[in-house]
């Protein structure tokens, strides 16, 4: 009787739709319910031109943006809803109703999917939150169905994001707030799947399986509904109506399949999935079943089937990137997925491809240093009068082109995407990053090399450290089991910062013995060049010891946040008018935050060098930094730095403000400057470090002053000392005089050391870049 009131009810909600209005709903449900999102986002975008910009129309445009994960598009669409629900139009018509309703909950349920996707799963649970509350003030004012659907993806979005996040206990809350809804007959064909999915989803993100398994098994519409449906909706007979919802469901059963050990039954799942229709274009469970099926093949034995479906989610994850218009987003993303990463990246090793194995490392981290700025569009190019901007309007399209009709074919080049690369990569070959992973391969990395380098990158999870060591000729890996690395690093440097302990030496030694004694037998040059990962960009190399000497006392050591920058830096400077600009000791506002030494830092150096100058105090200010720093070979900042790790685009160095500039000299401003400076010296505090995610990408002066130019930069990992740096300082340029780069710091650091026994006060400082 239930089932047939339903019926009734969904049958009442059909007759209320006429004319083009039910043309529109009709062809928007038929698409999303079949799964053709590729084609729903080609739909929408083209009632856009035609000037559907309702309320509604904007709603469904960020719908389908959500559903191919066009996260850049999504996350502008989602602005753009927000401003016109401001203005007092909150009208729209969600699926799967005929209804139309206030829309204030589904912009901020839309919201929390894209961050929860995306990794940032504080705001995500904001977000959800904020839905939820929303419907418990206003939730009266929506009919039973709309209301309880609503609610019910509210709580599942808030705890999917609390399990993700780790916190267990709001998960199971949010679990138990599901399983207690009462769900009411009228209306029941919506709520009910609505239910039955967001708890699925939950349990899958606690790892539960077999409640999952359980909780699948207990229901499906029926046939008379999904006729219905069928016929409101207007999709042809053999579309599967419910694709929207049974993909999910299959998805999450034959992944748990995987877990409790029936893996005949998940592949031939996974494998039916597969074949479905427009399967690459259901961007949140497409690059899942790739890597699922990639794992189940490892199982069996198989690792180039393996790594055959690695790579295929690799790509799609890739692609999907490259529309994350944010900085967190971009980091966020890829460091969800970095286990596929891995397990590709191991299977190769297995499977002793060591250089494709080391190409997919790079394509890992390799965007660093502009990943974070796909939405910054005022980008510095190098040739006057290229508009950028233009360039990266034109590759956003072509991308979309790509992503609806070609269905990740990317052995059919279109037009667009030749043209607009082909420009990138010419004018802006930085930028390029932005849109596709431009990481070089190992042989062209070795072709950078010269005779007297060693290349040395590491890669790195829980378990598994891999060590990849590259010379000119050859290119070798050394894989070894460790345990709690970034615990003992952290100690390291804790260590390191209590000066008046030689607790730091046994350490030393112990992270020789993992980082640079596996690989000894492979390094016959005196030059190293190291790319760390994770942790590992916080830890002070040249204090490592083997029990008798640093490494400093054997290499020159020079250091790259990823091998791939090798083709930006150090290309085509030009000759600078003067030889140093040297800023010392800014006037802050606040004599706690003087400088004594630097000042005299500043002037000591700036003497070496013909052709200089020397601003201090009150002089020092951002704007003359913005006005005459790009005239010189040298450019030395002898300041505070702050670094921000919750907005690392904010981290900066503090120079004297003025009535142009608050002094704040942040990495945002730098991706937007031209500087072609061959040395950047940043003598302040913890000037090198940067936010590191599980994706590996670091934001941080350092790689800001790469962006703008400098070929190299030379910068300190903790707060140094006032006195012991200025002395270094003083040494390293006096060296620099007769020395290339990377040997006059290693003469500045021998000496300081003989100075200054503890690491303390001479391994703070490293060189990223060039070190001629």
């Amino acid at each position: 009787m239930k089932r047939i009131e339903t019926v009734i009810f969904l049958s009442f909600l059909g007759i209320v739709i006429s004319g083009c209005a039910y043309d529109i709903v009709s062809e928007r449900m038929k698409l999303e319910s079949t799964g053709h999102y590729g084609e729903l986002e080609i739909y929408e975008e083209g009632l856009a031109r035609k000037g559907a910009n309702t309320s509604n129309d904007i709603y469904s445009r960020c719908h389908a943006y959500l559903k191919v994960k066009r996260y850049g598009k999504l996350m502008d669409c989602l602005d753009q809803l927000e401003k016109r629900f401001s203005s007092g139009e909150k009208s729209i018509i969600p699926y799967p109703t005929f209804l139309t309703v206030e829309g204030t909950p589904v912009l901020h349920l839309m919201r929390a999917e894209a961050l929860i996707d995306l990794g940032d799963y504080g705001n995500a649970v904001k977000e959800a939150d904020y839905a939820k509350l929303h419907m418990e003030r206003k939730g009266d004012s929506y009919s039973y169905p709309i209301r309880m659907m609503f609610q019910m993806e509210a709580e599942g979005l808030l705890g999917i994001a609390y399990a993700l996040r780790g916190d267990t206990d709001s998960a199971i809350q949010s679990l138990n707030s599901l399983n207690r809804t009462d769900l009411r007959f009228l209306g029941i064909a919506i709520t009910a799947p609505v239910k039955q999915l967001n708890i699925s989803r939950l349990l899958f993100s606690l790892r539960r399986c077999n409640e999952v398994v359980k909780e699948l098994s207990e229901g499906s519409e029926p046939q008379l509904i999904k006729l219905l449906v069928q016929g409101l909706s207007g999709a042809p007979r053999g579309e599967n109506i419910f694709a929207n919802v049974d993909l999910p469901r299959a998805y999450m059963a034959y992944s748990c399949d995987l877990e409790t050990g029936n893996i005949a039954k998940a592949r031939e799942g996974f494998d039916s999935l597969l074949l479905f229709p427009h399967i690459e274009t259901i961007g949140n469970i497409y690059p899942l079943i790739l890597y699922d099926r990639g794992r189940i093949a490892e199982r069996e034995g198989k690792r180039q089937e393996a790594i055959r479906f690695y790579r295929k989610a690799v790509d799609m994850i890739e692609f999907q990137r490259s529309t994350i218009n944010t900085e967190a987003s971009k980091i966020g993303f890829v460091g969800d997925k970095q286990e596929i990463y891995r397990r590709l990246i191991a299977s190769l090793v297995e499977e002793k491809q060591i250089a494709l194995a080391f190409d997919y490392v790079e394509r890992a981290k390799s965007r660093a240093l502009v990943d974070m700025l796909a939405s910054k569009k005022d980008f510095a190019a190098p040739n006057a009068g290229i508009d950028i901007r233009e360039i990266l309007a034109v590759n956003d399209s072509s991308e979309e082109a790509v992503l609806t009709k070609d269905t990740f074919d990317k052995s059919k080049p279109r037009s667009l995407v030749v043209t607009a690369r082909h420009q990138l990569q010419e004018h802006a070959p930085e930028l390029a990053s932005l849109v596709t992973v431009t990481a070089l391969t190992s042989e062209k990395v070795q072709s950078m090399l010269t005779k007297d380098e060693t290349l040395i990158e590491y890669f790195y999870d829980d378990k598994t450290l891999y060590i990849f060591v590259l010379t000119e000729k050859e290119i070798r890996v050394v894989r070894m089991g460790i345990r709690d690395l970034a615990r003992e690093v952290q100690e390291f440097r804790r260590a390191i910062d209590d000066h008046s302990s030689e607790r730091y030496i046994a350490l030393s030694q112990s992270l020789y013995t993992q980082l640079i004694e596996p690989v000894k037998t492979h390094i016959n040059t005196p030059h190293l060049l190291i790319v760390a990962h994770g942790v590992l960009h916080y830890l002070p190399f040249s204090a490592l010891s083997d029990g008798k000497n640093f490494l400093i006392d054997n290499y020159t050591l020079r250091f790259l946040p990823g091998a791939s920058v090798l083709k930006f830096i150090g290309k085509d400077k030009l000759q600078k008018r003067g030889g140093m600009l040297a800023f010392g000791n800014p006037d802050l506002g606040d004599p706690r935050m003087d400088l004594t030494f630097a000042q005299q830092e500043a002037v000591s150096v700036a003497g070496l060098f013909p052709n200089s100058r020397t601003l201090l105090r009150r002089e020092a200010t951002e704007s003359a930094f913005k006005k005459f720093g790009t005239g010189f070979n040298y450019l030395h900042l002898a300041t505070h730095g702050m670094f921000n790790a919750d907005a690392p685009l904010a981290s900066a160095l503090l120079l004297a403000r003025d009535a142009d500039n608050d002094g704040m000299l942040t990495v945002g401003d730098l991706y937007s400057m031209r500087l072609d400076t061959d040395l950047v010296t940043l003598s302040a505090c913890e000037t090198g470090i940067g936010k590191i995610s599980n994706g590996d990408d670091v934001v941080g002066l350092t790689r800001g002053f790469l962006y703008a130019g400098a070929s190299t930069i030379v910068a300190s990992l903790w707060k140094v000392d006032d006195l012991a740096t200025s002395q270094l300082m003083v040494e390293f340029y006096s060296h620099l005089k007769r020395l290339n780069k990377k040997d006059a710091l290693r003469q500045a650091q021998v000496i300081a050391k003989k100075r200054y026994r503890h690491p303390f006060f001479w391994a703070a400082f490293q060189l990223t870049g060039t070190g001629d």
